[in-house]
């Protein structure tokens, strides 16, 4: 009866993925060959999934990291049950397009068939908060919208000061004010941002099952058995072992070749 509900769920799960390939959107891919891209789109709609995920990887290696196609390859892992490229590929997405609300969903129905679970360390309702707000945006785009408020926040100033702009002179005071405050705010959230992605690391376990080990040695106490598409914090690397943290705190040690790092730009 178990195994009876297990497949159920399933199927159920399968049919709620958000499938449909993001043939709209070419955002963060430049000069794309666009005729290609749609090929791959229709391969996928044909249910030619190995087709599509050789072009959309094709077309990452030609024009670089895109939020469009890590989604849509994705989905071509998740229809062939290869969860730990599946999940990789949405947490790359979402790396690249935090606000990707297809990604979001189509990653927790995958998260949700991985085998491995695992109770969070218990983190502050304040650094919760805080993570939230400096995701809105990437590091780049607080900065510009810093230096633009800190112009505007000059402007404003200068108008209350100079004689010419008498008439604008109470105007000018509270455009400095306030955009001097967003100045502010948005230089708190660049840096906030900065150091955010700075320290979180992470990677999804892409080997079938990973020991978790307690020292990089082959010799040292099992510490863990997870398996693929499950998601750990880096803290350091070499060319053969890597230092992670698992979601509960515990720190351990695991082979390179098992896991892939979900920033794109990293070369892991």
């Amino acid at each position: 009866m178990n195994k009876v509900f297990a497949i159920v769920i399933l199927l159920a799960s399968s049919l709620c993925l958000k499938a449909n390939p993001d043939s709209t959107s070419t955002e963060g891919i430049n000069n794309i060959d666009t005729t290609t891209f749609v090929y791959a789109n229709v391969m996928y709609e044909k249910g030619q999934y190995a087709t599509s995920i050789d072009i959309y990887n094709r077309l990452l290696e030609q024009e670089g990291p895109s939020a469009t196609l890590y989604y849509n390859i994705g989905n071509c892992y998740y229809k062939t049950g290869q969860l730990g490229e599946a999940v990789l590929n949405y947490e790359r997405a979402l790396f690249l397009d935090p606000g990707n609300d297809d990604a979001t969903y189509n990653l927790s129905l995958a998260n949700a068939r991985i085998r491995d679970r695992m109770e969070p360390r218990t983190t502050s309702i304040f650094i919760i908060w805080w993570h939230a707000v400096s995701r809105i945006m990437g590091a780049q785009a607080w900065g510009i919208i810093a230096i633009v408020a800190m112009w505007l926040a000059l402007m404003g100033w200068a108008a209350y000061l100079l004689p010419q702009f008498r008439a604008y002179q109470r105007i000018g005071f509270f455009t400095a004010i306030i955009a001097f405050s967003i100045s502010i705010l948005c230089t708190i959230g660049h840096f906030g941002r900065k150091n955010y992605d700075a320290g979180q690391t992470f990677a999804i376990v892409m080997s079938p099952s990973a020991v978790i080990k307690s020292e990089p040695s082959e010799t040292s106490t099992n510490l863990a058995l997870l398996h693929e598409g499950f998601k750990l914090k880096l803290i350091e690397a070499d060319s053969s072992w890597s230092k992670i943290e698992m979601p509960d705190g515990v720190i351990g040690w695991m082979h390179r070749k098992d896991y892939a790092a979900i920033n794109p730009f990293t070369g892991e």
